[in-house]
């Protein structure tokens, strides 16, 4: 049906690559089960790990201590969320090239299907799996921390985790595409994976970086989510003299404001996607 939809449309054929990558999907529940039990016992821990940590009054805190505490924690546990989030969306994805390459190969020399097709319908169907990752850690994280509960903060949590989600996928599909070799694909997923950790502002200020490390920073998904969580749990927070919200954002790097991390993360996604269908397309512009 593939094939014969081949003169017709690329609708066509995405719709039916879409159903067939679907339909092998849910014939491997244990796929589907690990995904689940992985993001709820993550939740969990991270739960048990930083219970209420931004329920605490700071304002009469006049040697710092406890304010020095809860930035460490809140970082922290910033630092931790994007790890835990972003790792496992680009490692889930990253082997369904590779491994389909025989497949893939043979198909399109028989020109059942273009390699657009098949690049959104692989990405599609993979990522809507990988958003239940973050919905579970949304849910059993966000209302035990203790920070403020208000629409927007859910909203700026829910959002901030489902974008990384959705960058992680499109960077594990990149680098999936780039090479047909397994293992030289996971290698490249580590180069990302630890350039991204390490620029995010979660294991020193990001305001302290030197010029050209600092430039990194605008292709790390990693550091404007830890910004979007960061400024969740540090919302309303009432600081000892002279400290304010403003300055503990400036000293810390976080100042590109959650408009402005929410767009960079679309931005991102959109970079990562668009540079896989790019590979993938010169990769086999012959067929």
């Amino acid at each position: 049906m593939i094939s014969e939809g081949r003169s017709v449309s690329g609708w066509t054929q995405f719709v039916e690559l879409f159903k067939r990558n679907s339909t092998y999907l849910l014939r491997n529940p244990a796929t589907i089960r690990m995904t689940f039990v992985n993001a709820a016992f993550i939740a969990l821990l991270v739960l048990a790990l930083f219970f209420k940590v931004a329920d605490i009054y700071l304002g009469d805190d006049i040697f710092f201590d406890k304010t020095r505490v809860a930035l460490y924690n809140w970082v922290g546990l910033s630092f931790m969320m994007t790890n835990n989030i972003m790792m496992p969306s680009i490692l889930n994805v990253v082997l369904q090239m590779p491994l389909q390459v025989p497949v893939f190969k043979r198909e399109i020399m028989n020109r059942m299907y273009t390699p657009t097709a098949y690049y959104f319908a692989r990405i599609i169907s993979g990522m809507l799996v990988q958003l239940c990752q973050p919905l579970i850690l949304t849910f059993i994280v966000f209302f035990g921390l203790g920070e403020p509960i208000t629409f927007e903060n859910f909203v700026n949590f829910l959002t901030g985790a489902m974008q990384l989600t959705l960058v992680g996928c499109g960077v594990g599909y990149f680098c999936g595409v780039l090479v047909d070799d397994d293992n030289i694909a996971r290698g490249i997923t580590t180069f990302f994976t630890l350039c991204f950790m390490l620029v995010s502002g979660g294991l020193n200020s990001a305001a302290t970086y030197p010029p050209v490390v600092d430039q990194m920073q605008y292709i790390s998904p990693n550091r404007y989510a830890l910004e979007i969580f960061f400024r969740v749990l540090s919302d309303q927070k009432v600081y000892p003299f002279p400290l304010d919200e403003s300055n503990v954002l400036t000293n810390l790097g976080f100042n590109r404001g959650l408009p402005m991390c929410h767009l960079m993360l679309g931005v991102l996604f959109l970079l990562y996607i668009g540079a896989g269908w790019a590979v993938i397309v010169f990769r086999n512009r012959n067929f």
